[in-house]
């Protein structure tokens, strides 16, 4: 287990009672690593973890939906991104 899987782990699961409905679609260039619980991808030219728990990976369109929660904890501006109900 590497110590991104231990803080994910900690860091998302507290997101549970917060998390709204909504989700963002972001463009990935390729996904760099992988682990049991989350992906390292490129996205806008930015290496990115995401949870695996939380996100929908989409290789053949090149994209991956998140909760827009994570994408404000990201520091990801969603303005201009697609976004959907859960």
């Amino acid at each position: 287990m590497s110590w991104h899987d231990d803080w994910e782990e900690d860091f998302y699961d507290n997101y549970d009672e917060y998390e709204p409905t909504r989700e963002a679609k972001l463009p990935v260039t390729t996904v760099l690593s992988e682990t049991t619980k989350a992906w390292l991808v490129l996205c806008g030219g930015e290496e990115i973890w995401f949870p695996k728990s939380r996100c929908q990976l989409n290789l053949t369109e090149s994209v991956i939906w998140i909760p827009e929660w994570l994408a404000d904890v990201k520091g990801i501006d969603t303005d201009l991104l697609e976004t959907r109900e859960r």
